[in-house]
């Protein structure tokens, strides 16, 4: 009986597909959860852009039953400015999001919604505007984006050498971000610090919380 219920519970939780919508293979009582990528530190943006390819669809969903969780992923470019600009009050992130990543971000603007959002909006403009763009933002970005050139340049003097560009994006915005938000140079752009490394951990286990 107990087995009964805790199995009619896990059912009841599960979030339908959208119709119309392709959708990573779906098996009966585990949804999309075996499709989703494993490992102490999954990549589910390469998990993203692998099931967009199989699935030939830029925007395509998935549920997890068990977690009242299901997932609308796009990357079509009509529908990012849709939900970020066009009508973007209709698209809150909610308890569910907040909760999970509150350890992380806290009550800050990539973690709230509504009124509150937008006066730490408002506060954050002020750091983009016109002077404070050239002077401060452009300043670090340049310095960074020279010592981006020197580690390209460095690679590319020795035949075999292979780099991780992306890695070595998330390095520059990780370290520009840093400087600009908190004048702090974090010094990750020669390599992984230990302030990266806790970054990218929280980011991977905050994800996890979506689907545990």
């Amino acid at each position: 009986i107990v087995a009964l219920f805790v199995t009619l519970f896990y059912l009841l939780k599960a979030v339908p597909i959208p119709p119309g919508l392709p959708s990573p293979r779906w098996e009966f009582f585990w949804g999309n959860l075996k499709t989703l990528p494993k490992g102490e530190n999954p990549n589910f943006r390469q998990w993203e852009l692998d099931s967009s390819r199989v699935l030939g669809a830029k925007t395509w969903a998935s549920s997890y039953p068990g977690t009242g969780l299901a997932g609308i992923n796009t990357s079509d470019v009509r529908n990012i400015e849709y939900i970020l600009k066009t009508n973007f009050d209709n698209y809150e992130k909610g308890e569910p999001f907040r909760s999970r990543l509150l350890d992380m971000l806290g009550d800050g603007i990539f973690n709230i919604d509504g009124h509150r959002w937008y006066v730490q909006r408002k506060t954050a403009s002020k750091i983009f505007s016109v002077n404070n763009f050239k002077k401060l933002v452009m300043t670090v970005c340049i310095d960074h984006v020279h010592e981006m050139i020197r580690i390209l340049d460095r690679v590319a003097d020795k035949p075999g050498e292979t780099i991780d560009l992306q890695d070595l994006f998330f390095r520059f915005t990780l370290s520009s971000f840093s400087k600009i938000a908190f004048g702090v140079d974090i010094g990750c752009m020669e390599g992984e610090v230990p302030f990266s490394r806790a970054f990218d951990v929280a980011q991977a286990q905050g994800s996890q919380r979506f689907f545990t």
